[in-house]
């Protein structure tokens, strides 16, 4: 009856734990809270832990949210954009599984280390006799509740994390804001370019038709000079043959009215051709100025771009810096649950020679019923794994 007694007495792994450690009532398990404590150190209880993160959050929640100013959103436009919402969604989903999967080691190494320590108890000391049953049901009880507070504070945990998970969620809806107003303002560029083109395309026509009508009024130039030689080379030998061509005076009259009547029909010309280049002018000055206008809105595109290229760099290396941080904050969460481990398993040796040279003197009941505590259960609880 004392055997059924003694077997039936263990109600839970973590029971055990607490009974063959001889630990305090208000203590609790230090694996199981040294572990959450330890993830939770790498994630960040309530925003307070992890001030670098936080730091990048209500950056890049003040950067994406309704209130941006317009230069932010003229910043925004450009092509090649270096974080999208897949990206995003895809380093979400990989810290999510390393929560997991740190969550499973933590559960399977208190488990596991929860059943060795309670064999090695058995194996060193047998099975507690009926005398010691109250007692032991009395201490089992009040270490049920020290675990009870262990699994509510684990239950606190979850709903941090369940916490952060909506914000990341939050905030990669704003990611996806800003994409959209990226590619809204990369089609308003789009245009931009494609009008500039179309203008430039004028531009050049006109050009051409300047140059084709420069072109001929030079050969009309050309003419009129190789014109105005000839009557001059006319002129010459009217001049010379007036003395000995008397009887041919009046036909010299009539050749020097029409000279006047072409001199006249040149002067014409001449003010036409003049009016017709005050107008090239004209027009070259506009061209000019279109130029300038052009010219300065290049430089404006270009110093808009310069702007844009900034803004991304920058937000470029802030995103770097949070992934350095939250690697750095996993690697030494578990480096310090190893030397948690390493400890623990010191103590329970130490615990284990401990009572193993009472138990050879003298086989008294007490020296079951009263086990040495260990190092690791006598340990004050540290600041960082009280609940907030």
């Amino acid at each position: 009856m004392s055997d059924i007694d003694n077997i039936s007495t263990p109600a839970t792994p973590g029971q055990e734990r607490l009974a063959s450690s001889g630990g305090d009532a208000s203590t609790p398990a230090p694996s199981t809270t040294e572990s959450v404590a330890s993830f939770d150190s790498g994630i960040g209880r309530s925003g307070e832990d992890s001030g670098d993160t936080d730091g990048s959050y209500e950056t890049e929640s003040n950067n994406s949210d309704g209130s941006s100013t317009p230069e932010q959103a003229d910043q925004a436009g450009v092509s090649d954009v270096q974080c999208s919402r897949e990206d995003c969604a895809a380093r979400v989903a990989e810290d999510l599984a390393t929560i997991s999967r740190l969550e499973e080691w933590v559960k399977l190494a208190t488990g596991t280390r929860m059943d060795e320590l309670f064999e090695q108890y058995v194996k060193e000391n047998g099975l507690p006799h009926e005398g010691c049953i109250c007692s032991q049901m009395k201490a089992l009880e009040a270490r049920a509740v020290e675990l009870k507070e262990v699994c509510e504070f684990i239950e606190h945990e979850k709903e941090v994390l369940i916490t952060q998970k909506r914000e990341v969620s939050e905030r990669m809806d704003d990611v996806s804001r800003l994409y959209l107003q990226v590619q809204v303002k990369e089609k308003a560029l789009g245009e931009t370019h494609a009008a500039i083109d179309i203008r430039m395309g004028k531009m050049d026509e006109m050009l051409g038709l300047a140059n084709d009508s420069k072109a001929e009024i030079t050969r009309k130039n050309q003419a009129l000079d190789k014109r105005q030689e000839y009557i001059e080379k006319q002129t010459k030998k009217l001049e010379h043959s007036q003395e000995t061509f008397k009887k041919q005076s009046e036909l010299l009259t009539k050749l020097l009215r029409q000279q006047q009547d072409s001199q006249e029909k040149l002067d014409d010309r001449e003010k036409t051709m003049k009016a017709q280049q005050m107008s090239l002018e004209l027009r070259e000055l506009d061209l000019k100025k279109r130029e300038a206008i052009l010219a300065h809105r290049e430089q404006a595109l270009r110093k808009h771009e310069r702007d844009v290229q900034n803004h991304i760099d920058q937000y470029t290396r802030g995103e770097q810096e949070f992934k350095e941080r939250m690697a750095q904050l996993m690697e030494q969460s578990m480096h310090t649950s190893i030397a948690n481990m390493g400890l623990e398993s010191a103590a329970d040796k130490t615990e284990g020679a401990n009572e193993e040279a009472p138990t050879s003197a003298s086989h008294a009941p007490d020296a079951i019923t009263s086990p040495q505590p260990s190092p690791s259960a006598a340990a004050p609880l540290p600041s960082s794994l009280i609940p907030p």
